[in-house]
């Protein structure tokens, strides 16, 4: 599931290309979300509990920025910098496209930042690796 989800980062550069036809581009985007729900539902995901999010206390609440200084001082292979760059990518493309009040917009406004801090709040000082 990481890497559908840190790959998703990519698709606004794809969709910008003048040399990819618009047929190329809506291909490539109905591949990414036929893998993205195969890996899903082939993961058994569990689902997804908004009040958890809304309800979550960081361990240290310094918004982004405090986010970004935490994810850069992990002794990390970078996988959860990358988690944390598709989550501010998400955070960013809800926002700027308006779908921050759609009614299937699970996820909105400072919850995204909620789950960066979840992010490295599961990985920070702990001696187990995390399960990417």
């Amino acid at each position: 599931m990481l890497h559908s989800i840190t790959s998703s980062i990519f698709f606004p550069t794809f969709n910008a290309q003048q040399w990819l036809s618009t047929a190329s581009k809506i291909r490539l985007l109905k591949l990414k979300v036929y893998t993205d729900l195969d890996l899903y539902a082939s993961r058994q995901s569990p689902t997804l509990l908004v009040d958890a999010v809304n309800n979550y206390v960081p361990l240290k609440d310094a918004g982004w920025p405090g986010v970004w200084e935490r994810l850069f001082s992990l002794d990390d292979d970078s996988h959860a910098v990358k988690l944390g760059r598709a989550l501010a990518f998400g955070e960013q493309l809800m926002r700027d496209g308006g779908y921050d009040n759609e009614d299937w917009a699970k996820i909105k406004g400072g919850m995204w930042e909620k789950i960066g801090n979840m992010v490295v709040d599961s990985v920070e000082n702990t001696t187990t690796p995390w399960v990417r």
